[in-house]
């Protein structure tokens, strides 16, 4: 599944895969979203990143979908925040 990339784009997905603030999940569907840009196989993402082919093909579904934001976590049902991402 061979995807295409935009400048901007690429560089965006490479800034998240060296951040060291970021969430290594998110740096992990990056990587994934980069490797399919190359040409890598799932079989082969699905091997170096410890997951199915399944798991590696939805990331990038969402990705074509929803670009760079779909590979940020949805929000979630439960207990809302009672401190602020900005307070802390």
């Amino acid at each position: 599944m061979a995807l295409r990339l935009t400048r901007s784009e690429r560089a965006d997905l490479v800034a998240l895969t060296r951040t060291q603030r970021g969430e290594a999940r998110l740096a992990r569907r990056a990587s994934m979203v980069l490797l399919a840009a190359d040409g890598k196989p799932l079989s082969s993402m699905a091997r170096v990143f410890g997951t199915s082919r399944y798991g590696v093909r939805r990331w990038l579904q969402r990705f074509e979908i929803e670009r760079v934001e779909g590979l940020k976590d949805l929000r979630r049902s439960g207990r809302p925040e009672e401190i602020s991402s900005l307070e802390r």
